[in-house]
């Protein structure tokens, strides 16, 4: 009994740590995404010769954040 209990714990725990980094890889892809996107608009206004303003990126998730500003 006590081996099938583990077991079940050690199938929930590998799962929950694969949700874990699916969560992870995903946030990544999204902050990636964003930065791309921010980084197509800057070169688009750059056509337009308006004035540049600082732009401001998040790195990593809602738990860990980090501010940087960047003037592009």
């Amino acid at each position: 009994m006590l081996n099938k209990v583990k077991t079940e714990f050690d199938e929930f725990r590998l799962e929950m740590t694969e949700m874990k980094h699916e969560v992870i890889c995903k946030t990544h892809m999204t902050t990636f995404l964003d930065i791309s996107r921010r980084a197509t608009s800057d070169e688009a206004s750059k056509d337009s010769s308006a004035p540049t303003e600082p732009t401001t990126i998040v790195f990593g998730n809602k738990d860990m954040l980090k501010e940087e500003t960047k003037f592009f």
